[in-house]
């Protein structure tokens, strides 16, 4: 669709960048002289803001571009795309910047100087050009509602509880001020780190706008919470048996219940908006992989150390080396948003090669080859040791069972030859009495003395 027909343009059109819209301003060298639209002090029109209950405020109007107060730092994308700014005199505090353009563009400008409201994303400047292009600064949000449901993980019910009590609260802000969001999404919705839940894209909001379309979209918007996996346009949860019947319930009635009715269902009781605080910087991290390199990387996976068995490393800027130097669940709280706002920008992760390694993974990689080698070695030396042991123990023993033999073969040759010796013995004696027995017999037979004497 052409830029000019269309309502909102991208931070990154060609006409953001030339054209009616000055670029970023530049240091100019010493010799050359400034711009006049640079030095030219710039009209201011504010617009009162439709009162509300709680306060009243304006929201001021330049005329021309912004770019020699704020200075563009990097793009992000939700619904549409935003660019990062700060301030070139205060250059600590992030805002949001996009372009709003097209034949009703005062009127969509105008819907957002009237809505304002705590669940709504406030806008803080507006910079309006002579081709009715229109430059909106708002506050800095981290995240969508969008990358929420391309993260891995599952808000859970404290956490789905107060991001939905916030957006109806929303809602009803808007329908008490008879306008009508009928396209209400996950990527028109953003998050900040504090669990701050808000609608950016008010400009969509008609005063005529059809009831049942917008309670189809917050159906489609929880359905999309509670099932990221869903890939059916049709409306239904695949996974219920991971859900309370209160919130199941909750789904149900986004269909048949009017926004009214839905803040006043018991399963929104249960928010509680710190359980946000921890969810946003691993849903941005986590996010990140899986829109840029992707892979699925659950956020209790992921790691400022990677290995190779990881798929991915991280390319990091110099000044930023620091906060890899820890493991992510040693860092503060003021780490996590240095690494949340430098996703993209001061580091980024890319996809490691199988077929080529990294010099670092390399090096893992053959360290873990070492530790492995090691440990084989210690088993080997160990079984070693064993064996010799174990061949000690039987030489005692083989020369024991020796010793013992020798005994009993000297004792057996002491026995033969006492044996030998007891049958020669036996031997001469039979011999012996061989020779008296024929003499002893004779001599029965004839003795030669009788009782009277001599014969």
């Amino acid at each position: 669709m052409a830029s000019q027909n269309r309502r909102t343009l991208f931070v990154d059109d060609s006409s953001f960048d030339h054209g009616v819209v000055a670029p970023e301003a530049s240091t100019e060298d010493a010799s050359g002289p400034a711009s006049v639209a640079e030095v030219k002090p710039l009209a201011q029109r504010r617009f009162p803001v439709k009162p509300t209950p709680e306060k009243r405020r304006t929201v001021p109007e330049f005329f021309g571009p912004p770019w020699h107060l704020y200075e563009r730092r990097y793009r992000v994308k939700y619904g549409t795309l935003f660019a990062i700014i700060t301030s070139r005199g205060t250059r600590s505090q992030q805002r949001m910047i996009r372009t709003i353009s097209g034949p009703d563009s005062a009127k969509h400008i105008q819907n957002i100087r009237e809505l304002c409201h705590e669940n709504i994303v406030q806008s803080i400047e507006i910079y309006s050009c002579p081709d009715s292009t229109y430059f909106l600064i708002s506050e800095y949000m981290a995240t969508s509602l969008m990358h929420l449901c391309r993260a891995p993980i599952y808000p859970n019910e404290p956490q789905l509880s107060s991001i939905l009590h916030q957006v109806l609260n929303g809602v009803n802000f808007l329908l008490d001020h008879k306008a009508v969001h009928e396209q209400l999404s996950c990527s028109g919705i953003l998050i900040d780190f504090k669990g701050n839940v808000k609608i950016y894209d008010v400009e969509h909001c008609n005063p005529s706008g059809d009831v049942t379309k917008l309670m189809r979209s917050v159906s489609t918007l929880v359905m999309r919470l509670m099932d990221k996996e869903k890939i059916t346009s049709t409306t239904g949860l695949t996974r219920i048996d991971d859900w309370s019947d209160q919130a199941v319930d909750f789904f149900t009635k986004t269909t048949t219940s009017t926004p009214k009715q839905l803040m006043a269902h018991e399963f929104l009781t249960k928010k509680n908006q710190e359980e946000l605080v921890w969810l946003i910087p691993l849903v941005l991290i986590s996010a990140f992989h899986k829109e840029s390199l992707g892979i699925s990387i659950p956020p209790t996976k992921v790691r400022l150390h990677s290995t190779r068995e990881d798929g991915y490393s991280w390319q990091v800027l110099e000044d930023k080396r620091y906060l890899f130097a820890k493991n992510l669940s040693d860092h503060t709280a003021k780490a996590y948003k240095e690494l949340c706002d430098g996703v993209g920008v001061s580091f980024e992760a890319s996809i490691v090669d199988p077929a080529c390694p990294s010099f670092t993974s390399r090096i893992n990689e053959l360290q873990v080859q070492n530790d492995y080698q090691s440990q084989q070695l210690n088993l080997l030396r160990l079984q070693l040791e064993a064996e010799v042991k174990l061949r000690l123990s039987v030489e005692e023993k083989q020369k024991l069972a020796d010793e013992r033999a020798d005994n009993v073969q000297g004792k057996l040759e002491h026995t033969l030859r006492r044996e030998e010796y007891f049958r020669s013995l036996a031997h001469k004696y039979s011999e012996a009495f061989a020779k008296l027995v024929p003499i002893i017999s004779d001599i029965q037979e004839n003795p030669g003395i009788t009782a009277e004497g001599y014969i």
